[in-house]
């Protein structure tokens, strides 16, 4: 993979944007799944568990800013989990 983006994109952890004329059409994450990013995310609601680290801290802010939109927890994993995979890479 030559970048990060492109590994998180392979993880299926990066948005799929479907842009027509200039318009977003989605922004969703992709289904699939494989054994490593089961296991990140697996790690990152692990994250979201803890009380005092850097990644804990991003995993609530995530959760406070995605509670309006009734996926709060899941988008948090989700975005952790694709951090993670930014580190690992």
């Amino acid at each position: 993979m030559p970048t990060a983006k492109h590994f998180a994109s392979w993880l299926r952890l990066a948005p799929n944007k479907k842009i027509s004329g200039g318009k977003i059409l989605s922004n969703k994450i992709p289904k699939g799944s494989n054994r490593l990013k089961i296991a990140l995310r697996n790690a990152a609601n692990a994250v979201g568990n803890l009380k005092e680290s850097d990644l804990g801290k991003f995993f609530k802010k995530i959760v406070r800013a995605a509670f309006h939109f009734k996926k709060g927890r899941q988008a948090a994993i989700t975005a952790t989990a694709r951090k993670n995979a930014v580190i690992i890479w």
